[in-house]
């Protein structure tokens, strides 16, 4: 499991860095360094991994690119429903 593969599960779920976090009986700051590339403690991987793959996430090994990805099995897509086109403008950009 990659720092990236952990941001790509968060996505796929809709969490928050502390939904994570609380799921997986650790703190926010946790998840941000090792989303930043730190390399935690085994057992912290674990944890993680727990947490994500109890709500259907499946963690792929590098395909033919070379990187890794996921699978979310069985969960709905996260949703948002953003700014359409005819919407967008300055005050709402960023």
């Amino acid at each position: 499991m990659k720092s990236v593969q952990i941001r790509m599960a968060r996505a796929a779920l809709g969490w928050g860095r502390e939904e994570l976090a609380g799921r997986a009986g650790l703190q926010p700051g946790d998840i941000d360094r090792i989303e930043a590339g730190s390399e935690p403690d085994p057992a912290v991987f674990a944890r993680l991994r727990t947490a994500l793959e109890a709500e259907g996430i499946v963690f792929l090994d590098a395909d033919a690119t070379g990187k890794p990805g996921i699978r979310a099995v069985g969960v709905a897509p996260a949703t948002c429903e953003g700014i359409r086109p005819e919407d967008l403008n300055a005050s709402n950009d960023g």
